[in-house]
């Protein structure tokens, strides 16, 4: 065999190697192209049922109103929050609070949203919530001007809360001394000085007088209101000074739960402005007051 036969036949032999392994690699192409499609079409599937998940379940959007309670010791700033967060509590067991604390309840879930998920293309339903935080602090002198000084670092919606220790004994509502001695004008300057540029997230302020229960029995509401403004004259004047216009006055007692759901509504109905939603977060106080024991004995 000369050497051009020879290389006439290594060239055909390379020639046919190479075609069964260029047959080879088309077909593993072309496997491994089935491949991806249906590796595709699984993920397009997977993509689609993800879409479907997403669209029924409920997305909660939370929105939040600062509730800061100022008061001095023994006023009941702390059985109020507790039995805001949990009604069950039994408030003659509660301890004065030695620190500040804040606590979260949602208050109102408002008409359902439908909007587009912002990661996945899909249209999926909201629930604007509206939650609380409370802030509470020690009724001693020395955590006014920090409560102040958080409430300034707030930049959503606020609304005040003053509760006045109340007592009455021998023939006279008494405390009035010491709720004046905290609603000092020292007191109202810093409020003043601090809250300037934050007095327009204020929504409303709020003066409690809690404890209402150890008035005499006779005294109806107008009555009881009327003295006990009387009496804290000189501390109302303090904090009218600052929020005039924005100020209500509640009757409350944390004992008898006189009152609580009502002061409830309201702290947080100035931050459910829609008239409809409203009506339907009244209803629900409504509801809630009638499973809220109003006499514990």
């Amino acid at each position: 065999m000369n050497a051009e036969v020879a290389v006439t036949l290594f060239l055909g032999v390379l020639t046919l190697v190479l075609g069964w392994k260029t047959h080879e690699l088309q077909e593993r192409l072309g496997q491994r192209s089935l491949e991806l499609q249906q590796e595709q079409r699984a993920s397009a599937e997977k993509i689609q049922q993800l879409r479907e998940y997403i669209k029924s379940i409920r997305f909660f959007d939370f929105q939040y109103l600062d509730v800061v309670f100022f008061g001095p010791r023994q006023s009941g700033k702390t059985s109020i929050v507790e039995l805001w967060a949990t009604p069950w509590t039994d408030v003659r067991k509660l301890k004065p609070s030695p620190d500040w604390s804040c606590q979260e309840i949602t208050v109102h879930e408002f008409e359902e949203e439908l909007r587009p998920h912002p990661l996945i293309e899909a249209t999926c339903t909201y629930v604007p919530t509206l939650r609380v935080r409370l802030h509470d602090y020690p009724g001693e002198d020395g955590y006014r001007l920090q409560a102040i000084q958080d409430l300034r670092a707030l930049t959503g919606k606020s609304v005040v809360l003053f509760v006045f220790h109340v007592g009455y004994h021998n023939g006279r509502i008494t405390h009035s001394e010491r709720n004046a001695e905290y609603y000092s004008t020292v007191f109202v300057e810093e409020i003043r000085d601090q809250l300037e540029n934050v007095t327009r997230h204020i929504q409303k302020a709020i003066i409690v007088f809690n404890k209402v229960d150890t008035l005499p029995r006779e005294w109806d509401d107008d009555f009881a209101m009327t003295e006990l403004k009387q009496a804290n004259a000189s501390a109302i004047v303090e904090i009218a000074r600052v929020f005039s216009g924005k100020l209500e006055f509640r009757l409350t007692s944390s004992l008898t739960n006189k009152g609580l759901v009502e002061l409830l509504g309201a702290t947080v109905s100035s931050a459910i402005p829609v008239q409809a939603e409203r009506e339907r977060f009244e209803e629900n106080l409504r509801k809630l007051s009638e499973s809220f024991a109003t006499i514990k004995h």
